[in-house]
């Protein structure tokens, strides 16, 4: 080793002392970064546990009809404001949700039973094994929606549009359902019992079986609906164009033709329609 060298570990004290503060200092400005991350973390990891905390106990309370309305109801809340889509066997009954939009949603074996969906956008909605009795769904979007086995016992459906929805062995008994739009639905089995059905679209929905007994249907459209097996019985067809559907038997066209034929007071459209009918030979089956 040249005389003039030092050995390494008298190299530090050839340092000025500025040096040696700047290195400390980084040092410590690196270690209080640190200790920054280390809380910003745990802060984070807690704020989580907090929120997880916050929506188990908000699906708890939904899942729990021994909470009074408004504690399920700001719970639900909750839940749509998470980002949240399935609330299966929830209950919902009595809500106040008019308005409200949950497009995909998952509710099956829920009860919503008395609540307000009024205009509520339900589309493609998974709505199986439901209770809506007495529910509000005046001028809701129920397009695509599984609505099947459900009970929707004196719903007020004015307006609503089920278009393309899959109702089939629905209760629809005693509905309000004027202006209704089950266009291309499937409304197989489904139990229509003195349903007011008045100016509802029906056109290539599929009623095969379905029972319409005592509903009213005037000035329904029912354009390419499918009703084998339909029970009509005391149901009320005046100014619908009953001609147009399918599959009605011979039996049930004579009886139509005798009851509900167009009158003077029949717009003339449908009056024109009818005697199409006719001449094609249909109104001779």
């Amino acid at each position: 080793m040249p005389e003039h060298s030092l050995p390494p570990e008298d190299y530090d004290d050839l340092r000025q002392p500025g040096q040696v503060r700047r290195a400390a200092g980084l040092e410590w400005w690196l270690a209080g970064l640190l200790v920054l991350g280390v809380l910003a973390g745990g802060f984070l990891f807690l704020k989580q546990a907090r929120l997880n905390a916050g929506l188990e106990r908000a699906f708890w309370v939904v899942g729990h009809a021994s909470f009074p309305v408004p504690e399920r109801q700001a719970a639900f809340h909750q839940l749509v404001a998470a980002g949240n889509k399935e609330w299966r066997g929830a209950y919902l009954g009595g809500f106040q949700l008019a308005d409200i939009k949950l497009p995909g949603v998952d509710l099956h074996d829920s009860d919503m039973e008395g609540s307000n969906f009024a205009r509520a956008s339900l589309v493609r909605a998974r709505l199986k094994n439901v209770r809506l009795a007495f529910a509000d769904l005046n001028e809701a979007d129920l397009a695509e929606a599984d609505v099947t086995a459900s009970n929707l016992f004196k719903a007020h459906l004015a307006r609503a549009s089920f278009r393309q929805a899959r109702l089939r062995g629905t209760v629809l008994e005693q509905v309000k359902a004027t202006d209704a739009v089950f266009l291309g639905a499937d409304l197989g089995e489904a139990q229509l019992l003195m349903a007011d059905l008045t100016g509802a679209n029906f056109t290539s929905a599929d009623l095969t079986g379905a029972s319409l007994e005592a509903a009213m249907l005037k000035g329904a459209n029912l354009t390419f609906a499918l009703m084998a097996g339909v029970d009509l019985k005391d149901a009320d067809f005046t100014d619908a164009n009953w001609w147009r559907a399918r599959r009605l038997t011979s039996d049930q066209i004579t009886w139509l033709k005798k009851n509900f034929a167009p009158t003077d007071n029949t717009p003339a459209t449908l009056r024109q329609d009818y005697q199409a009918w006719l001449k094609e030979g249909a109104g001779r089956k």
